[in-house]
């Protein structure tokens, strides 16, 4: 698909404004600098696509982090019970994916398509962590992490369960990074998270993606690495 850079004027249609509206109001933009704000808006570029074009690929490298401006795209992911891929969720103007990959350097773990015609705006790789996610990030050493955990902050283990039943911080709860989305509505707004896994990776993706929800998440520094064997279970 072509891809054109061009100043975000959205003066000659009326339905321009709708996502930029939408995106300024998403919570994780609350939670940024202004002026990073204003230097994503600089660097985004424009992509137009046409109806069932593939926007990312599962199994291939990111480097972009997208936002619908018009248009929407299906997420589908393969598995070996689904090889043609299952259809995991729709997206809309406003809507932004391809953040996960971008974070922990993996491969992209679905596909994105086009279900209509559409533009989408971009921020490469560079731009997308230094201007949106470690302004977001809030890392914490064990002995600080300990002191809030006895004011009410809960662990979380981002890692999958045979890992977490291997070993894991006492009295922390398990919820695999993959499921984090889906139990969402299981969490209490009113209180602080802390995010552990074995490397900082998977613990930094979901503190994005917590943050984005408008919770009050930090992530382990230096992962299981720096919890004492006493306080591991």
């Amino acid at each position: 698909s072509g891809v054109e850079v061009q100043e975000l004027d959205t003066s000659h249609d009326d339905s321009g404004d709708d996502w930029m509206a939408r995106l300024l109001q998403a919570k994780v933009f609350q939670r940024i600098p202004p002026a990073n704000i204003q230097s994503i808006f600089m660097s985004m570029e424009t992509h137009h696509f046409k109806a069932g074009e593939h926007v990312i690929r599962q199994g291939e490298e990111g480097e972009h982090f997208y936002i619908i401006r018009e248009g929407k795209c299906q997420v589908s992911r393969k598995t070996r019970k689904n090889p043609e891929g299952m259809i995991l969720a729709t997206l809309r103007a406003g809507d932004n994916f391809g953040e996960e990959s971008l974070i922990s350097g993996g491969k992209r773990n679905a596909s994105i398509t086009m279900e209509t015609d559409g533009v989408l705006m971009s921020l490469s790789k560079t731009d997308f962590l230094e201007l949106l996610n470690n302004p977001l990030l809030k890392w914490i050493t064990y002995s600080d992490a300990r002191d809030m955990v006895a004011g009410g902050a809960i662990w979380v283990d981002v890692r999958l369960p045979q890992e977490y039943q291997e070993k894991h911080i006492k009295h922390s709860v398990n919820i695999p990074l993959p499921l984090l989305r889906s139990k969402l509505g299981k969490l209490d707004p009113e209180k602080r998270y802390l995010l552990y896994c074995d490397s900082g990776r998977r613990g930094s993706i979901g503190t994005y993606l917590l943050s984005q929800e408008g919770f009050d998440v930090l992530v382990l520094q230096d992962a299981l690495e720096s919890v004492p064997e006493t306080d591991l279970a």
